[in-house]
This record gives structure tokens, sequence and C-alpha cells, in this order.
């Protein structure tokens, strides 16, 4: 629309800009009259005649692109740095030249968008968009990008789906939060939540009490003995509420339940296997045999095609 008023008042740097030397197609100019607007090349350039022609030629070209961004729907990852953003769509769709890690060169530091593998560009296109961290003090620039990026719920009202990925761990407030609290607060941006690295969340704390346990409550119990898988689960669920509630301090209201946007992912370390390849010896086993099927089933935590699954039904693929 600016566009189009500066056409029509005849402003040069505007002309000048419109003006360029790729020619437009006029097949996909939307117009009221029933008048072609008249284009004369001067050159390698395409110039109208008059700056109502150039201005209706504007607005057509305008209600194209709004037809078009009507039809399309962004999943944009977000969160802290070194959360799990890039693996989790990396893991999830396939993405194989979505680089991972914690060296240099597995850092996001630009806004990347892959189209939905079984999605179609031309129908309803669907673009999984991984972002850079939000919230690191030393690239400012990683945090302006998710925050333009996220304007883009004006554009595409109903079409974005905010993916925020959080670290399971003791409940410390971050800047990431803060951006969260106030997308979930836009009526046209959907929010769903995948927390990761709950087993080294698990590890860490049992470490702890483990011990405690052995010397307290457990002392002279054997460890086949059913009391400690009950204790432990006990204290599953301890943490899995922690982490809910601090989710839920962010986000607003209760979001225990998958059907209301949070699931568990763990797609890296010992949690990614059922069996540990002995000649493999990057491999990571299990720190106690139990705790990969006993972490599953208290968190309900997704594998690939699970996360996969559960992603493409609440866009309704």
């Amino acid at each position: 629309a600016a566009m189009a008023g500066g056409l029509l008042r005849g402003d040069p740097k505007v002309s000048a800009a419109f003006n360029s030397p790729f020619p437009l197609q006029q097949e996909a100019c939307l117009v009221d009259s029933d008048e072609e607007p008249e284009v004369k090349k001067v050159g390698a350039s395409h110039v109208f005649s008059s700056p109502e022609d150039a201005a209706r030629q504007a607005v057509g070209l305008l209600a194209q692109q709004r037809l078009r961004l009507a039809r399309t729907r962004l999943l944009i990852a977000g969160g802290a740095p070194d959360v799990g953003k890039t693996t989790i769509l990396r893991e999830a769709f396939g993405f194989e030249h979505f680089v991972t890690g914690l060296s240099r060169s597995g850092q996001t530091d630009e806004i990347t968008f892959a189209l939905h593998p079984d999605d179609d560009e031309h129908f309803r296109p669907v673009y999984a968009v991984d972002t850079p961290g939000f919230g690191d003090g030393e690239q400012m620039h990683r945090n302006d990008m998710l925050r333009l990026l996220l304007g883009a719920g004006s554009w595409l009202p109903g079409g974005v789906t905010l993916l925020w990925v959080v670290k399971a761990g003791r409940n410390v407030r971050q800047a990431a939060d803060d951006l969260l609290r106030k997308m979930s607060e836009y009526e046209n941006v959907k929010t769903l939540v995948v927390v990761t690295h709950v087993d080294k969340f698990f590890e860490e704390r049992y470490r702890e009490v483990g011990p405690q346990w052995k010397d307290g409550i457990l002392r002279g119990v054997s460890p086949k003995d059913v009391r400690w898988p009950e204790q432990r689960k006990k204290f599953m669920y301890e943490l899995k509420r922690e982490v809910e509630v601090g989710v839920a301090s962010v986000v607003g209201g209760e979001v225990e339940a998958q059907s209301r946007g949070l699931v568990y992912a763990c797609l890296g370390g010992w949690m990614t296997g059922s069996e540990v390849d002995e000649d493999d010896e990057f491999a990571q086993p299990p720190p106690w045999p139990w705790a990969r099927q006993e972490l599953t089933d208290c968190f309900n935590i997704l594998a690939r095609r699970e996360l996969r699954t559960w992603l493409d039904k609440r866009f309704g693929l």
C-alpha cells in the first residue's frame, strides 16, 4: 500500500526503485480496470507510462503475494542456545543439511527454512524454520532475527506455530523465557513445547539422591528389590512436575498433557537406542540398565517417528 501510494504521488525514489531491470509478469497483475497498463521498454528496463498504471500493477502484485502467504504455514523452532532446536528438526524431519553439535560449525547463526518433506510447495507449503539461540549476550543480532521472524505472524494469521524447545533442568529465568511469554499472548501464534535433555537432568539429580536413599530410607535393601523402582518412579514424577510447573510459569496455564502442546524428546545421548553396539566406541550406554525404559514410561518420551507424527498431527498433515 505504501508503494502504491508513493507511485500515485509520483515519488521519484519509489518510482526509481519500482522501475527495475527485471520484467514484470503482466498475467499476474490484478487490476480493476479493463484496460491493460501500458508498459514501455527503455533499454533493459520496463517503465510504466503513468504513475496510475504502475500503482495498479503494484497493488495487483501485493494481492498475489497476500494470496500466497495465506496458504503458507511456518513451524518456527525457538529457544535458548544449545537446547537442541536444530537436532529436533534434523532428526524429526530428516533434514540432513542441518548441522548440529557444540562446535562452532554446529552453532546456528542464521535463520534456515526447509520445506516439510511431505508437503507441496505450490499447494499449501509448510516450512520448518531453524533459528539461532535466543538470549546469547555475545551475538545480539541472533535475538533480533527471532523477533523479526515471529513478527511474521501478523502477515500469516493462523499460519505460524512456535515450537519452543526447553532444556530440562533446575528452573532458572532466561531471556528466552520472556520472549516466549510475549509470544504466547499472540492470538495468531500457536505454541508447542518440546522438553529435551531429560536423561541428563535425571542422571544429575539421581546421582545426588540415590546415595542418600541407600544410606537412609532404602538402607540394606537390595537394588533388585521392588522398593527401588517404586522410589525412582515417585522421584521421576516429582521431576516431571517440576519441569512442567516451570514451563507453565512462562506460557501460562497447565501444559501437562500432550493434547495441550507439551511433549518430551531425547534425540541424542544414551536415550537414542534400545541396544548399544559394542563395536561402536562412540555409542553412549545408559548409566543404569533400567534407566532408558523407566524414563520413557514416566515422561512418555517420544522417539523420532513419534515426534514427527505428533508434530504433523498438530499441523493437520
